[in-house]
């Protein structure tokens, strides 16, 4: 398997000390080639489960298996090690600098060491995702949608083997959330895994593997 969690669970402590069960005994195995889309109400646990799979978040109970390691025994180099190379990551709030232009945006996951054809794949993806006249703007010029597809062309730019992304054509026009979804097929049809949140009816219709997320629960 590419990417699986095991019965994960997380608790978060609410105002008062009460607390909260974000995640509740989610299991999910994907492999290779698989695109599996998470629906559900908001606040139902999608992208702390997201997080988790992600090697961002750790579980309080349950693991997690990226490419066949566990990212929450290794230490904090081992674990950022795994993300870099093997996660492609699609916030929710993008998290885009706002002093680097579109383009170095893109190439964040290799500025600090440089990898061959970097700023020519960087370049492909941007204007791929309809960006190519816009790379050196900040993101303080684009619009909501353009931030997101800068946030996924940064996330696909080492090629990773696993895409996880939370609302990924969220604030998108019929016409763009099209093109991405388009080149998110064609990514996991080339044997890439694929693990996105979404409220987006037409994102569920292309997904392989369906699932329904509420009160933390998976089903």
């Amino acid at each position: 398997m590419s990417l699986s969690i095991s019965n994960i669970r997380k608790c978060f402590k609410a105002p008062g000390g009460r607390e909260v069960v974000a995640v509740e005994g989610a299991s999910l195995s994907l492999a290779p080639g698989e695109l599996c889309a998470i629906h559900g109400p908001s606040g139902s646990g999608k992208t702390t489960l997201l997080l988790m799979a992600g090697a961002l978040l750790s579980p309080d109970s349950g693991s997690v298996s990226v490419r066949g390691a566990n990212p929450y025994t290794l230490g904090a180099v081992g674990r950022a090690r795994l993300r870099a190379e093997g996660i492609g990551f699609v916030f929710q709030q993008f998290h885009l600098l706002p002093y680097l232009n579109v383009l170095e945006n893109s190439m964040i996951p290799v500025l600090a060491g440089g990898v061959e054809g970097a700023e020519e794949r960087a370049r492909e993806l941007l204007g791929r995702f309809g960006l190519g006249h816009r790379i050196l703007h900040t993101p303080g010029a684009l619009s909501v949608g353009e931030r997101r597809r800068v946030a996924l062309a940064r996330a696909l730019l080492r090629a990773p083997p696993i895409l996880i992304a939370d609302e990924l054509t969220g604030d998108l026009d019929k016409e763009n959330a099209a093109a991405i979804m388009a080149y998110v097929v064609d990514f996991a049809s080339g044997g890439g895994t694929v693990l996105m949140a979404t409220h987006d009816e037409s994102v569920m219709r292309v997904a392989g593997l369906r699932l329904e997320m509420r009160e933390g629960r998976l089903a």
